[in-house]
């Protein structure tokens, strides 16, 4: 293995200058915000938050009983996502990948849709929220037992600033109907996948 000097003679001297960390698993080097500075960091995010109890709504945001997975064999890569009251930071600047999934039931009545929302804000939890993505399906009507249905949406997000750039979920159905939470599996439930550099 080595390193070789450039092809042809540049017009000046050129220095790359290494990290004072041998950082950690997983974590790529890449060239700075400053040119020629080397940094550790991770390539590829990945995170998954679930909702660990049942809730019954018509529309509203999700903001509470989120919880990072813990079935066996699931890591995060990278820091990790922080949630407070159902609004989501991210861990450092990228191109992300938001992905919401919903898993619902109802019994006794047709829902004529159910669906959800990712909603988004570049200034803050506490500044505007914009609608990004939405998904709908619709239930028929399973007179006395439960009829279930899923749906889903993906946005992707540049995250320029992890301290104003955050992001929330919302379900939306015409009747109340309940979603399905779970304490060791998806059933609603979002992934945060850093695909890219902002």
């Amino acid at each position: 293995m080595s390193i070789a000097a450039p092809a042809t003679n540049p017009a000046s001297d050129l220095s790359l200058k290494l990290p004072a960390t041998v950082g950690t698993a997983g974590q790529v080097l890449k060239n700075s915000g400053t040119a020629g500075t080397l940094e550790f960091d991770y390539g590829i995010e990945f995170d998954n938050w679930m909702v660990n109890t049942d809730f019954s709504a018509t529309s509203a945001y999700v903001t509470s009983n989120w919880e990072r997975m813990d079935q066996v064999g699931f890591n995060k890569i990278g820091t990790g996502m922080t949630q407070s009251s159902g609004v989501f930071t991210f861990p450092s600047t990228g191109i992300w990948n938001l992905h919401f999934g919903m898993l619902y039931y109802l019994g006794g009545s047709a829902a004529r849709y159910v669906g959800g929302h990712i909603f988004v804000s570049t200034n803050g939890s506490g500044g505007t929220f914009y609608e990004s993505a939405t998904t709908y399906t619709n239930n028929y009507d399973q007179s006395g037992s439960n009829a279930y249905g899923s749906t889903s949406t993906d946005y992707t997000l540049d995250v320029t600033d992890t301290t104003n750039c955050v992001c929330k979920f919302f379900t939306a159905a015409s009747e109340t109907v309940t979603y399905v939470g779970h304490t060791t599996r998806n059933c609603t439930y979002a992934t945060f996948t850093r695909i890219g550099d902002t």
